[in-house]
């Protein structure tokens, strides 16, 4: 019944998404330059006698662990089996700094059973030179992280997600079951930026999913 300061540096925490899993669990996911710039996720129980927010920094993994990207975009999604699905990019910064890493596109998923983050799968990566055009002569080009859109299939578990392929100037739908280790597949190309120059800036920003994945019948 009262607000609780999440963050107590605004100007520096933006892009956030935020769900409710089926355990009444609170899950917010943002960009922060706390530690690294990059996508932090960070879950409540609220029934808990003393609620704590438990953080976890979502896009700091692997090959990515490199302190001078910013990965600023985020989505998520619940099923109802008390999982949670995220996309996320990383190195999704434009502009005039010195970005020499592909800009990439990862799924993840919260597993409600064990409270924590699966293995991050790569869903698409697009060059440096696709991404910042304008990167050799030092001018800002203005993409972004915000081409990405998510939502699941409530019975199953599978997620669906949209994003801009800059490589192609296609707006695609893809799809992933949730499983470690497995590759997410292509399921659609919703259309083209044509007659536009591939690279054209910013094309499908914020593709939002409208309706529901379940009961089936129901499907929209």
């Amino acid at each position: 019944g009262k607000f609780t300061v999440f963050s107590p540096s605004p100007g520096i925490q933006q892009h956030t998404s935020l769900v409710i899993d089926k355990n009444d669990f609170v899950h917010v996911t943002w960009y922060d330059t706390a530690g690294y710039a990059g996508v932090k996720h960070s879950w409540l129980d609220p029934s808990a006698t003393t609620p704590t927010w438990t953080k976890f920094s979502l896009s700091n993994h692997g090959a990515t662990n490199i302190s001078a990207r910013a990965e600023y975009r985020s989505k998520m999604c619940a099923d109802d089996l008390g999982n949670v699905y995220a996309i996320h990019t990383v190195d999704d910064q434009a502009g005039n700094t010195s970005r020499t890493s592909n800009t990439e596109f990862f799924v993840r998923k919260w597993d409600g059973a064990t409270q924590a983050w699966g293995t991050p799968q790569l869903l698409h990566s697009v060059p440096v030179a696709v991404w910042h055009p304008g990167y050799a002569t030092n001018v800002s080009d203005a993409n972004s992280g915000a081409v990405i859109g998510c939502v699941c299939d409530e019975s199953v578990g599978e997620l669906y997600c949209a994003y801009r392929d800059f490589t192609t100037g296609d707006l695609i739908l893809a799809r992933w079951d949730g499983d470690d280790l497995e590759a997410p597949t292509i399921f659609a190309r919703l259309m083209n930026t044509s007659p536009s120059p591939v690279g054209t800036r910013n094309f499908f920003l914020y593709p939002r999913f409208r309706g529901t994945l379940w009961p089936r019948q129901n499907r929209t």
